[in-house]
């Protein structure tokens, strides 16, 4: 806030997009709570409510803390049956954690595929969209950090491919899903980049996911050093054939 003007960046996804993302509304938010502590408002309610919660919060520890670890794993289960919010987000943890010699591609592309939906959703029902859709960039990512490359390419493509056909049904006006489909074509494109698959089988899979992007959300210039000459070659095959 400058002279009583508030600008505002941010330099995830979305923010860096200039929109106002939800890492700058809880920054307002939080901004706005010291506004009303200095001036002496809301004070008594807002630590009433607080120590409301911390009570709740004790006796729920409390209580948990009695139960031994079949019972707590019957309550998280119990859990993921009712809420597919919590259930995508223990799934994309209980899915990376898999070794190597468990791994199942159709698996994850089962869970990939359920949490980006491509029926229509409105304005009010995007943000519980995200929430399930969230856990799989975090899939995704951890997927990554464990130098799974390969994986996260064929995974990151995937969730691309359905993100496209779902940008033409949800109403995205906040931008956040442009955000999230950013974050897989990082990914993806990072991937690439270290796992360096086949220049021809790479130049087929971006084909293919340039046809899907009708909103230009990727810019797919970015792989030529990726494609090599070879791949670069075959793609203009691609686009001969398809355009003739």
């Amino acid at each position: 806030v400058h002279h009583n003007e508030l600008d505002y960046t941010c330099n995830c996804p979305v923010g860096q997009r200039g929109l106002f993302c939800k890492h700058l509304v809880a920054t307002g938010l939080a901004w706005l709570g010291e506004q009303q502590n200095e001036s002496g408002e809301a004070k008594v309610s807002k630590g009433k409510n607080k120590t409301r919660k911390s009570d709740i919060f004790e006796t729920i520890r409390d209580h948990l803390a009695t139960l031994d670890k079949k019972q707590l794993i019957n309550i998280i289960l119990e859990q993921t049956e009712d809420d597919v919010v919590f259930r995508n987000a223990l799934s994309s943890k209980a899915l990376a954690s898999l070794p190597i010699s468990e791994w199942d591609l159709k698996g994850h592309k089962d869970f990939i595929r359920k949490a980006i939906q491509t029926d229509f959703v409105d304005y009010r029902s995007m943000y519980r969209y995200l929430q399930k859709v969230e856990p799989v960039c975090e899939l995704i990512a951890q997927l990554y950090e464990q130098k799974n490359f390969e994986h996260v390419t064929t995974l990151s493509a995937y969730a691309l491919r359905l993100g496209f056909t779902a940008y033409n049904n949800v109403d995205d006006s906040d931008g956040g899903f442009g955000g999230v489909l950013d974050e897989f074509s990082d990914y993806h494109y990072r991937s690439c980049q270290e796992y360096q698959p086949d220049k021809k089988q790479l130049a087929k899979s971006l084909f293919d996911l340039q046809m899907k992007d009708g909103w230009g959300l990727v810019d797919f210039r970015l792989y030529k050093k990726s494609l090599g000459k070879q791949g670069l070659e075959h793609f203009k095959t691609l686009a001969t054939k398809q355009w003739q």
